[in-house]
């Protein structure tokens, strides 16, 4: 699992741009969102905008802000690394539980997910695999 921490570290930003309706963030509100100090995310997206994931834009209507877009190249790298990440997850967390523990764990995550006032994501309902 530690050879996959640069990747996941990665994966979050691009995770958060290919969930919204359209590829573009605002970078003060998509750092809010992940609970990243704005100085963080932003050396985060300069790395991504060095490897071609993502571009930043002028936001016309506040001369100081910026929106982050993912590039096509910054979709592909999703769809590449999702499927290893949604699997690494699941072996290490998912299938350790038990429907009980992990019906526990929904009820936990729905709670702070409320707290913060973050829209659910709509996940299929996971089940540890049998063992």
């Amino acid at each position: 699992m530690a050879a996959n921490r640069g990747a996941t570290a990665t994966l979050q930003p691009r995770r958060r741009f290919s969930t919204q309706p359209l590829p573009l963030r605002r970078l003060s509100e998509l750092a809010a969102s992940m609970q990243w100090s704005a100085s963080r995310l932003s050396h985060h997206v300069s790395r991504m905008e060095q490897r071609g994931l993502v571009v930043r834009t002028d936001c016309d209507s506040d001369g100081r802000g910026a929106f982050v877009v993912l590039t096509p190249a910054g979709y592909v790298a999703i769809e590449q690394a999702a499927p290893g990440h949604v699997a690494s997850v699941r072996r290490h967390l998912i299938d350790l539980l038990t429907p009980e523990q992990l019906a526990a764990l929904t009820d936990i995550g729905e709670n702070i997910i409320d707290h913060f006032g973050e829209q659910r994501p709509a996940f299929p309902t996971a089940t540890p695999a049998s063992r």
